[in-house]
């Protein structure tokens, strides 16, 4: 009877060890991320930058006046100049 109980005690803790090492982490499949269709539609205007010729989007220029800068530093290169 001793032996019995041993042997199941072993079958149980074989099965598990077999079963938790074929158990793949299943995956979701990826949803791509939504998109606002209306924000996609046009292009942004890409602005040169006065001081380095470098073109960013309009949104991101810092503007002095009419002219247009990638960044601060060239915004102040382009003043002290």
């Amino acid at each position: 009877m001793k032996y019995l109980v041993v042997a199941a005690v072993i079958a149980i803790v074989v099965f598990w060890l077999l079963r938790t090492g074929r158990e793949k982490p299943r995956r979701t499949p990826e949803q791509p991320a939504r998109r606002d269709p209306a924000a996609s539609t046009a292009p942004e205007t890409m602005i040169g930058c006065a001081e380095c010729g470098t073109f960013v989007p309009a949104s991101e220029a810092i503007m002095l006046g009419n002219q247009a800068f990638c960044c601060e530093e060239h915004r102040r290169r382009h003043v002290s100049s």
